[in-house]
């Protein structure tokens, strides 16, 4: 994560908020949908939707 980014249950950034996210922190990009990524944060085991912005790169 290149900032805090919080991680959303659903793709809408009004559904629930499932964590914060810190810059630095691992985030597993597993699909990019617009403006969001759905992916898995293993170190909080939870998956989820980030801004796709606040991702580092997406390969």
């Amino acid at each position: 994560m290149t900032r805090t980014a919080i991680l959303h249950a659903e793709s809408s950034s009004d559904s629930e908020t499932l964590a914060e996210l810190q810059p630095g922190e691992i985030f597993e990009c597993l699909e990019v949908l617009r403006e969001v990524a759905w992916g898995v944060s293993p170190d909080r085991r939870l998956a989820g939707y980030v801004d796709r912005d606040a991702l580092d790169q997406i390969k």
